[in-house]
């Protein structure tokens, strides 16, 4: 999957491929103890906490992707080879905010005249047209600590339930079928993108 970029006159520029956008993620929206209460797990049994961890981080994935954009704070680092414009549009939703613009040499470009935040995607406008190749920007996208909507977290716990414990799952196990509760409860957040 590549990330769309457009310039200032309306039209796409640079489809970034995959490679030339680097996600760190660096707070999830869920903690150890929440999901434990969760599950109904006391917070005394320990064995399985780090496995547990990791299916929080599968399950706030396989969410993010459904939605295509991130719910844990994450940190992105986009290159863009050849680039001339005074606009840019990412589209990368949830955007928190620019940590640097740099050009090929490490050196910080001009700071940018305006960010404007957008349901599933941002812009950064410039005074002046940035020359650069590659271009390097990093920038944060999710939510902070305490902004995760509820109803985004729920669907996290729910699917990590399914994964941890089929006993209490998303599935009607009657009659083999997923009642898709996940995708209901996230279907008012998803990034709709034509």
């Amino acid at each position: 999957m590549s990330l769309l970029c457009y310039t200032s006159s309306g039209n796409l520029a640079y489809t970034v491929p995959e490679d030339q956008l680097l996600k760190t993620r660096e707070i999830y929206p869920l903690s150890l103890c929440d999901i434990k209460r969760h599950l109904r797990i006391h917070n005394d049994f320990v064995d399985d906490d780090a496995y547990i961890l990791e299916l929080r981080n599968a399950a706030v994935q396989m969410c993010s992707n459904y939605l295509n954009k991130a719910i844990a704070k994450t940190l992105n680092a986009l290159r863009i080879d050849d680039f001339y414009s005074d606009t840019l549009k990412v589209y990368e939703g949830n955007f928190l905010n620019i940590i640097s613009i740099q050009d090929a040499s490490s050196v910080v470009i001009t700071t940018p005249y305006q960010t404007s935040n957008h349901y599933d995607f941002f812009t950064i406008e410039w005074d002046t047209f940035v020359c650069s190749d590659p271009i390097y920007i990093n920038f944060y996208t999710g939510f902070e600590e305490d902004g995760t909507p509820e109803l985004i977290k729920q669907a996290c716990l729910i699917q990590i339930s399914d994964f941890y414990d089929n006993e209490r799952s998303s599935y009607n196990w009657a009659g083999m079928a997923n009642s898709k509760v996940v995708e209901r409860i996230l279907n008012q957040y998803i990034a709709m993108r034509w």
